[in-house]
């Protein structure tokens, strides 16, 4: 599966499905009011994150937007309450740079210093950058082809609305639209749960709702 993530700023879209709060960080997605969602997560949804976020250790961790000293990001897809599957993880070393196990992968960097391209034994994953450093496209390939295109941030830039498309990415129609609500975060001031409502733009019966959670490690 090929998955590319475009980042554009938080001006772009003012969508009134969303109602932004006071501190500017939980984004209320008046869609998943029909679906259920569970008394913790309304309970964490109003809390105040009342968080600064740590600044970026190194350009690594600016490009997955991870703020301290992480040395490591678990992620985990949850369909229900008890269900919940690994999905991916992310190392970093002391000095912050990304770091893999598996001697074959490849890191192509930017005259800058940026991871520019990760080549795997069977696919690979791009970035691109706005002025700032901050990451604007991740393209991830294997066996297909799925664009997401970020269309809506919060304060500290995290994605809450974005589009999907299919091969012919961006040129090509929108096929469905993600929602995002964040839930938790720790104490440097990253995401820990989130849930996401997806819509698919053709077939209703591929709309879902579910939860991701990261379990990050520090230095």
């Amino acid at each position: 599966m090929l998955i590319a993530v475009s980042l554009e700023n938080n001006t772009l879209s003012n969508d009134s499905s969303f109602e932004k709060d006071t501190v500017g960080i939980v984004e209320k997605v008046d869609v998943l009011d029909s679906v259920p969602i569970t008394k913790e997560d309304k309970i964490a949804e109003e809390i105040e994150p009342d968080i600064i976020p740590a600044e970026y250790y190194s350009k690594d961790l600016q490009t997955y937007k991870l703020h301290g000293k992480v040395k490591k990001v678990s992620y985990y897809y949850i369909s229900q309450p008890g269900d919940e599957s690994f999905r991916e993880e992310l190392i970093f070393n002391k000095s912050g740079k990304q770091s893999f196990d598996c001697k074959d992968t490849k890191i192509i960097r930017s005259n800058d210093g940026r991871i520019s391209e990760i080549e795997y034994d069977l696919g690979g994953r791009r970035f691109t950058y706005d002025s700032k450093g901050e990451t604007i496209s991740v393209i991830d390939w294997d066996t297909s082809t799925m664009v997401e295109k970020y269309t809506k941030l919060d304060k500290y830039g995290n994605p809450i609305e974005s589009n999907q498309y299919g091969e012919d990415g961006e040129k090509g129609c929108v096929t469905g639209q993600y929602k995002y609500q964040y839930l938790n975060w720790d104490s440097q001031g990253n995401w820990t749960l989130r849930q996401v409502y997806y819509s698919d733009t053709y077939d209703s019966q591929w709309n879902s709702l579910y939860k991701q959670r990261r379990d990050i490690e520090y230095y």
